[in-house]
């Protein structure tokens, strides 16, 4: 069973999820000030959920951790204030009903309307699979299915999804992250711009090789992975970003467990056509991922590389490059194995990386996470991959602490696998 506290709080959120009515149209008016309240105790830190856990810990000083992470955990919650939602029309902040948690740090909020020309990485069916598991209510499931396909044909459609072609001309449809962006970030105007300058290209206006590094650098930030090494052609600097040449094996793995969650969903409510539709994708990405992107050397799946090939589709009289940023045509790709590993220590990555009875990975994260902790008072954002107790490091910004995720990561795994210092 997941940590009830964060089960919780994923119930609630998924309840909230709906449509927004377009704001009427009203004279111009001036935000009211800070949009974001700090959201007071809203359950997060329920006692009761809380004394469940502990019960389970035996050591003291990790009992001791926990109410720690439970009380950081109620600092970094948020509620927006009632304006938001009274006034949509004079704020970015996108009018969410419920209270939540913040990172922390320079993470302060992360519900902008300047977001929406990219995603994230595509875990809400996995979200809905966790709570219908835990609750057995088919109304999730029915409430939460048309968006779920929303989002497929999102991550499945132009400019996201390719045509991969491999080295003896198999043909199968992949995802890769491509923001629908060629601006600096609004969120990191500054470093945009910097980063461009060192690559020695035009700002001002830019060109198109401008364009495509900032495409880059919002597609990176979409992964999650701002900035890994995984998505640079030197392998060093972040003015080589090429994240939409990149085929992420890892996305692709999200999106087989999305197809597999959906065909599950609609056999649960009855709707076979549906599923054996949504069986068949499955089928037909587990078979890329394994023909394409496994690598019998290493016994593990690789990233590939995409060399554009053409399209499939009719441009008509639009440019090419144009054609594929607009959705209207699908990139094909030669497609070759990126052979170096990346090692990560984000922090979702891991928690979403242990399953049932994988004891020895959910203890080595705890002990690199509590070994810092001890040593720093802190919770980091991310870890060093190859050194116990010792913060990440590297990317566009400092390490930074709070951390949400890690916070409620950790909880899990103590109450799926225990932990102890001894």
């Amino acid at each position: 069973m997941r940590l009830t506290l964060g089960l919780a709080l994923l119930a609630a959120a998924i309840a909230a999820v709906g449509a927004q009515e377009n704001a009427a149209c009203m004279p111009l008016q001036q935000p009211s000030g800070q949009a974001l309240k700090a959201a007071g105790d809203n359950g997060i830190t329920n006692p009761a959920l809380l004394d469940t856990l502990v019960k389970t810990l035996p050591d003291p000083a990790v009992r001791q951790w926990a109410n720690d992470l439970f009380d950081i955990w109620g600092r970094l919650t948020r509620q927006l204030i009632p304006d938001v939602s009274q006034n949509t029309q004079i704020y970015t902040m996108l009018p969410v009903p419920n209270p939540f948690v913040v990172p922390g740090a320079r993470f302060r909020e992360s519900i902008r309307t300047y977001y929406l020309n990219r995603s994230q990485p595509p875990l809400y069916s996995a979200m809905v699979a966790i709570v219908y598991e835990a609750t057995q209510d088919l109304s999730i499931l029915r409430n939460h299915l048309p968006a779920i396909l929303l989002e497929h044909a999102y991550w499945t459609s132009p400019p996201k999804q390719v045509v991969a072609v491999g080295p003896t001309g198999q043909r199968y449809n992949v995802s890769r992250y491509y923001a629908r962006w060629q601006q600096p970030r609004p969120e990191s105007y500054i470093e945009d711009l910097e980063t461009a300058r060192k690559a020695g290209l035009p700002t001002d206006p830019p060109d198109a090789d401008t364009q495509q590094l900032w495409r880059d650098l919002a597609s990176g930030a979409e992964s999650g992975w701002d900035y890994s090494t995984r998505w640079f052609a030197d392998g060093e600097n972040l003015t080589t970003i090429r994240t939409t040449k990149i085929l992420p094996a890892d996305l692709n793995g999200y999106l087989l467990q999305m197809e597999e969650n959906i065909a599950d969903f609609a056999a649960e409510l009855g709707c076979t056509a549906l599923e054996q539709q949504y069986r068949q994708l499955a089928a037909n990405r587990r078979e890329a991922l394994n023909t394409l992107f496994w690598s019998n050397d290493d016994s593990q799946w690789h990233d590939l590389v995409c060399t554009p090939a053409g399209v499939e589709g009719n441009v008509g009289s639009t440019p090419e490059d144009q054609a594929v940023q607009d959705g209207i045509v699908t990139r094909v790709c030669n497609v070759e194995q990126l052979t170096d590993p990346f090692a990560s220590n984000w922090v979702p990555m891991w928690a979403g990386a242990v399953p049932a009875g994988s004891m020895q990975i959910a203890q080595r994260f705890l002990s690199t996470v509590y070994a810092t902790y001890a040593e720093t008072g802190r919770m980091y954002e991310k870890f060093n991959a190859e050194q116990i107790g010792i913060p990440g490091g590297g990317g566009e910004y400092e390490v930074v602490d709070g951390f949400g995720w890690t916070n409620g990561a950790s909880l899990d795994l103590m109450q799926r696998f225990g932990f102890s210092t001894t």
